[in-house]
Order: C-alpha cells, then sequence, then structure tokens
C-alpha cells in the first residue's frame, strides 16, 4: 500500500505522524511526505521519498507574541488560510507522482483534506492536539462558528465542501489520544477513534545517568516554542527547584546553574522519562504524553494554543498540578514540585492514564491500512 503524509510546518505536529510512517515503513508499505522543507530534517523515516513545498508558513512565540484572542484570530485569518493557499498545489502534484492509495493529513493541514478530495483519494485525519475536541472556546459566544467559517472559506475557495473546525475526515478520524485522558465531554463521533500515543518506539538504549544525577530526578521542558520569551519564567523555576533533587533544565538560553542544576540545549527526553521523576512542562501534547506513558507526575505552566486545554487535563486526571506561567512565583513553582514528588497518588493517577495511551502506533497504522 502507499501512504503519503503531510502537515503544516511545526514538528510538534509532524512528530507523531513521523512515528506512524515509520510503523507503515516496517510494515512493508510505501510511504512518502509532502511538508515544507524546513522540517525535512526532522522527517522520519529519512530515506522515503519527499515532496518538499518551499519557504515556511510557521510563525512561532519567539517572532509574534499574542494575547490568546489575538493569537486565535491571527491563526485562522492569516496563518491557516496562507499555509492552505500555498501547500495545496504542491500536495495535489505530490498525490499525481506518488499516486498514494491514502493521504493520511495532520488535522490543521487544511490543504491536505483539499487536496485529497480534488484528486479523489481516501484521506485519514490525524489528531495530535486531541485537545480541541473538548471545544474549548464553547464559553466564548459566536468563537466556534466564527472559526467554523473563516475554515469554510478556505474550502470553498477551492471548490469543496467545507468541513468544521477541528477538521475530521469523513472516512475515519484517527485521534492520538484515549477517552480517560480526554474525558467525557470530548466531541466524538462514531468514525473517531482514539488510538492513544503515536510515539517512535525506538529500542536504542541511553546512559541516563550522562544526563540526570541521583533522586528525585525533574525535568524542566518548556518545547520549542518559547525561545527567549521562557527566560524569566525559567530563572524562576530554576530558584524555585533547586535544592529538590538534580534538575534538568533543557534550554539553549544562558541561564544560572545553582548546585544540583544543569542547563542543556537538548537531550533525549522520550528516552530519559523512564528515569525522571518530576516534570515541569509548557503542556505540549507529544511531551505530557510520553510522560503520562511513564507514569510521570507534572507541574505544568501553559504558554498558548492548546496548551490550557492539555494543563487542565492533566489536572483533572489527577496527574499533576497547574500554575501560571505568567505570574506563577519562584515559590509557586517549587511548591508544586514538592507537592506532586511528595504525593505517590499523583504518580499512580499518571500511571493509570499513561496505561490507556498503548501500543497506539501499531494500532493506528492497522486503521490506515483499513482505509484504503
Amino acid at each position: 500500500m502507499r501512504v503519503l503524509f503531510t502537515t503544516l510546518p511545526a514538528f510538534g505536529h509532524a512528530s507523531p505522524l513521523c512515528a506512524l510512517a515509520v510503523e507503515l515503513d516496517k510494515q512493508g508499505h510505501d510511504v512518502a511526505w509532502v511538508a515544507h522543507d524546513e522540517i525535512r530534517h526532522r522527517i522520519r523515516p529519512t530515506h522515503t521519498p519527499f515532496f518538499a513545498i518551499p519557504g515556511g508558513a510557521r510563525r512561532t512565540t519567539t517572532q509574534r507574541r499574542r494575547r490568546a484572542l489575538a493569537a486565535v484570530r491571527e491563526y485562522f485569518t492569516d496563518i491557516l488560510p496562507r499555509a492552505a493557499h500555498a501547500m495545496l498545489p504542491h500536495i495535489r502534484e505530490a498525490i499525481a507522482n506518488f499516486e498514494p492509495d491514502v493521504v493520511v493529513v495532520e488535522q490543521s493541514c487544511i490543504a491536505g483534506s483539499i487536496a485529497a478530495r480534488l484528486e479523489d483519494v481516501p484521506w485519514v485525519a490525524v489528531h495530535v492536539t486531541p485537545v480541541l475536541l473538548l471545544k474549548p472556546f464553547d464559553a466564548l459566544p459566536g468563537i466556534q462558528t466564527w472559526m467554523d467559517q473563516q475554515v469554510g472559506q478556505i474550502h470553498r475557495a477551492h471548490g469543496v465542501e467545507p468541513l468544521p473546525w477541528p477538521m475530521r475526515s469523513p472516512t475515519k478520524t484517527l485521534i492520538a489520544s484515549s477517552a480517560d485522558f480526554l474525558g467525557e465531554q470530548a466531541d466524538v463521533r462514531e468514525e473517531d477513534l482514539f488510538v492513544g500515543a503515536l510515539i517512535d518506539a525506538d529500542a536504542n538504549e541511553i546512559d541516563p545517568s550522562h544526563w540526570l544525577g541521583p533522586s528525585p530526578r525533574i525535568v524542566v521542558s518548556l518545547g520549542t516554542l518559547t525561545g527567549d520569551a521562557g527566560r524569566a519564567f525559567l530563572e524562576r523555576a530554576i530558584t524555585g527547584l533547586a535544592g529538590l533533587g538534580s534538575v534538568l533544565v533543557l534550554s539553549s538560553l544562558d541561564l544560572p546553574t545553582p548546585e544540583g542544576v544543569r542547563v542543556e540545549p537538548w537531550a533525549p527526553l522520550p528516552k530519559l522519562m523512564p528515569h525522571v521523576d518530576a516534570l515541569l512542562t509548557h503542556g505540549g501534547q507529544n511531551t505530557v504524553t510520553e510522560a503520562l506513558l511513564h507514569g510521570v507526575p507534572m507541574v505544568v505552566a501553559p504558554v498558548q494554543f492548546d496548551q490550557p486545554g492539555v494543563a487542565l487535563r492533566v489536572s483533572a486526571v489527577g496527574a499533576g498540578e497547574m500554575l501560571s506561567y505568567a505570574d506563577a512565583t519562584a515559590e509557586d513553582i517549587g511548591a508544586a514540585m514538592r507537592t506532586v514528588l511528595g504525593d505517590p497518588t499523583y504518580r499512580a493517577n499518571a500511571a493509570r492514564i499513561g496505561a490507556t495511551l498503548g501500543p497506539g502506533t501499531v494500532q493506528a497504522a492497522a486503521h490506515i491500512v483499513a482505509s484504503a
């Protein structure tokens, strides 16, 4: 079977699809990618055909910082339509050249769904930010309708029937989470399938002592979105966490390193997670999922996008505590970390939810094969 993957140029969105592509490749299927050239170096498997889309549509928070509703407005009136119109001809060309049996579309890649329908190829949507199914904007009158209208304009501009937001395939939509994590309020249809965590299970072992000191081992990770904007929070975090254990801070910034604190620009976090006692995170879906899979309790300080929703779910299932990214003091951060380290129910709840998230990649691959 021939499977074409496409995604917006954000590695947090591409990473779960990479896990799927690796699994399908292992099973002997022909896999290809069509995506922006700027993420080519992060795409796996590395030997598969890659149809490059020139330029980039991504705007990080280091480039533009917005308040929540202003960020939503920019996303729907600028980023999404600009990406869709630029990507569509390249995806259609990739479909014509690769002749896939099915196209796998990351949920925000509107051009992927339009191209598949215009070329009459089955397509499967993958929800990599599943908290959007909780309809986080329902409390704000008119916002969901407005988002649907903005996305509908993109579809109509290319002559296809509009799909509501968040985008789902009429054939099959795979949700990279579990019902236990999202809870009963999730807007899930009969065609939507919970498949759990989509993570590439690399079997290569590492020596955790190269990265982590003695227990309790605490990791601080704000993902790729904050850059220099995260400096103030990280400095407060280091002050609050110093003395609680061995602390690994993942950041490229020049930060203070009191005794017991280490700062590194990168570490193999998924492989370190089985050896971590607690995590301080921004609430990125991939990071949180990796922590849950290994029963790691969390303190979550969400920055933007879907992260507040993820943080609320971590708190709701009892796997961690939630703090304000903007307002949490060093004392607040230290107190929250002492709480999750000192109460074993946080770890137990994280492990309980983690047990519902696997083996997602193999399960999702089987659904894709069945969709062709």
